[in-house]
């Protein structure tokens, strides 16, 4: 998806020794006092000093893992969550626990379970994303973000809140804003603004900022001055307002197409997400990924977003966001074809 976006910034604004001499380890604090101007544009207030910028929200995420559990500890999440967050914890070798969900998100219930299981000994983690989580796109209200964070502070866990899709537009406090004492917030600019904005923001609780520098010395990788550049002259112009307005409409138009072209599926979709999820079991959902390639349509494949991968209950994660329009509407008529159990009920659509 594309929008038009004005930038008029004049290189002679930018401070050149951004471009002679390498970044410090958490960024440039003028960067960093950027960014946290931006944040607060999305209910969450930061000192520049507790905010690190990174390549990317993967970054930030691989950060704030190693941070809060590392190897050594437990990683609790959304049975069905990010596919990056799986790999990395894969990859990594951290242990990573799911938990059950409902339709705002992980369940209090289950997750007190989970966190008395866990080994006293061990470090733990909740890793959740509060907004338009990834693949369902649940959204916790308050009361149930109160329950995490008091279920957390109670059993002394730490937080890592995915808030890639937090726009600002939400009434609902991020976590971060709830519990800064334990909670590493992951931000990023390209799932909100631009993709070509490859700017990663990590917030970290008070007393961690030291051991977020030493780590990022060992995989250092800040972002451009370029980029956050554009973030400067947009935030100063209005550019930034005027591009998530574009975006919540285009979001609703597309969520909007889905639900019509999807009527006789179990469509779960937001009006201000872009992606929409088909549940359905694990096998039918992979049936389902097989069929949707035959036609020529690339979805998310179930196994992707399963942290454990022999559970039945799965599903599919459609992008709304990457093709254009033209291209969505034809893929989604091709797939409104694939048949797949539980297709009577009408789409949801969260207003």
């Amino acid at each position: 998806m594309r929008l038009q976006s004005p930038w008029t910034p004049r290189l002679a604004d930018i401070d050149a020794d951004h471009f002679n001499f390498y970044a410090p380890p958490a960024g440039h604090m003028e960067h960093r006092r950027l960014l946290s101007r931006w944040l607060a544009t999305l209910n969450l207030d930061t000192d520049p000093t507790s905010l690190v910028l990174t390549g990317g929200a993967q970054q930030a995420l691989a950060l704030a893992f190693e941070l809060s559990c590392g190897r050594e500890g437990v990683i609790l999440t959304e049975r069905l969550t990010y596919p990056g967050a799986i790999t990395l914890c894969r990859h990594r070798a951290y242990r990573m626990r799911g938990v059950a969900i409902d339709d705002e998100g992980i369940v209090p219930s289950s997750l007190a379970t989970a966190l008395d299981a866990t080994p006293s000994t061990g470090r733990k983690a909740v890793y959740v994303t509060p907004n338009l989580h990834n693949p369902t796109t649940a959204t916790m209200s308050l009361g149930r973000r109160q329950a995490v964070v008091e279920l957390c502070r109670a059993r002394d866990a730490w937080i890592v809140e995915d808030g890639v899709y937090t726009t600002g537009a939400e009434d609902t406090p991020p976590l971060a804003a709830l519990a800064p004492e334990r909670t590493f917030y992951v931000g990023s600019l390209s799932k909100t603004l631009s993709p070509g904005l490859r700017i990663g923001v990590l917030v970290v609780p008070p007393g961690m900022e030291h051991s977020a520098e030493m780590a990022l010395q060992a995989f250092p990788l800040s972002p451009s001055p370029l980029s956050c550049a554009v973030v400067e002259d947009w935030l100063a112009n209005g550019v930034i307002d005027s591009l998530r307005m574009g975006l919540r409409e285009e979001a609703l138009r597309r969520s909007h197409l889905a639900a019509s072209l999807l009527n006789k599926k179990t469509l779960v979709c937001h009006p201000g997400a872009y992606h929409a999820w088909l549940p359905m079991p694990r096998h039918v959902a992979s049936q389902f990924s097989i069929a949707a390639a035959s036609l020529g349509v690339a979805v998310t494949p179930p196994e992707a977003i399963m942290v454990d991968p022999k559970e039945d209950s799965s599903g599919i994660r459609l992008c709304l966001g990457g093709p254009p329009f033209d291209e969505l509407t034809k893929a989604l008529t091709l797939l409104s074809g694939v048949g797949h159990a539980g297709s009577a009920p009408s789409p949801s659509l969260s207003v």
